[in-house]
């Protein structure tokens, strides 16, 4: 857009360049990027572009109307070898274009590996001669837009993905890795990855499931055990207070033993009577409160029971 005239001139650039001690320069290399645009900010086809170039333009890309040329415009992304074109398409908004360059710094040679969205790249062109060269800080990620005659402050977009350099095996594989390599190393590898990434996604969803399963478990067991402190299942009183209980109909009638049930079995003791389980901690006062009147009505007969021990 506006922002992007370089130092005052009229072209235009927007580029990212390897910051990196890696020698890209030497041996064989396959530089790897992917380019899309949009019917919004869509490039101009009346303006040159130079896009993934380096400094020496031994290979690059380029879209729209080349500077100078004759005409209005023009929407062909073509592919530049030593200034020649040696591979060209119609640029379609929401296609996505991948390429790989093929450079041989000791042979001098380069070659073009292309594909659209997630197909497996394919050789487009074989290696020709080049004055192939690299300080390795000087491949250009991004566009340089010559002005051709004017300019434009319009904003243009370019959608960059899948940048990287790669030594050895050419990785043909765009997206999912579902494609096959140009050799073994780097297609088996994808595919062990995505079998990884798979089994530990399934594991941790077990071991999330297993462990919801356990708290959840744990806060019942906790739940229940909460509930029968507060409302406990059985009532033990003293062997005095069930001499005294035995004196009154009333608490004859509150001493009497519960139907056998699984909630409410009764629990043997040597020296105590169990009651009826209360089911509120209120009929639970209410009974222990006859059982206290029974007592106190025993004239005192019976006051060893409240009497302190030592």
């Amino acid at each position: 857009d506006g922002t992007s005239f370089w130092e005052g001139q009229t072209m235009e650039r927007t580029e990212l360049i390897p910051q990196t001690s890696a020698d890209l320069g030497s041996g064989h290399l396959y530089y790897h990027f992917s380019l899309s645009t949009k019917t919004t900010n869509a490039p101009n086809a009346s303006f040159e572009h130079q896009i993934a170039f380096f400094e020496s333009h031994f290979t690059e890309l380029q879209y729209g109307l080349a500077d100078g040329g004759s005409g209005t415009s023009d929407n062909t992304l073509r592919w530049n070898a030593g200034g020649d074109t040696k591979w060209s398409v119609q640029l379609e908004a929401g296609n996505w274009y991948n390429f790989a360059y093929d450079i041989d710094f000791s042979a001098q040679t380069v070659g073009l590996w292309a594909s659209n969205g997630s197909e497996a790249l394919t050789e487009v062109v074989k290696p020709v001669s080049a004055s192939a060269s690299s300080n390795s800080a000087d491949w250009h990620v991004g566009v340089l837009r010559l002005p051709n005659g004017g300019t434009n402050d319009a904003a243009e977009d370019w959608f960059w993905s899948g940048v990287y350099v790669e030594e050895g095996d050419l990785t043909t594989s765009v997206g999912s890795g579902s494609s096959s390599s140009s050799g073994s190393g780097s297609s088996s590898g994808s595919g062990s990855g995505s079998g990884s990434e798979t089994t530990t996604a399934a594991a941790t969803t077990s071991s999330s499931a297993a462990a919801e399963t356990t708290a959840a478990a744990a806060a019942a067991a906790a739940a229940e055990t909460t509930t029968s402190a507060i409302l406990p299942t059985q009532v033990a009183v003293s062997t005095a207070a069930a001499e005294a209980a035995s004196t009154t109909e009333a608490a004859t009638s509150a001493a009497a033993t519960p139907a056998a049930s699984a909630s409410s079995a009764p629990v043997a003791s040597a020296s105590g009577l169990l009651l009826p389980a209360p089911s509120t901690a209120a009929q639970a006062l209410t009974e222990m409160g006859s059982v206290l009147k029974a007592l106190l009505s025993k004239s005192g007969n019976h006051a060893r029971d409240f009497a302190v021990r030592r």
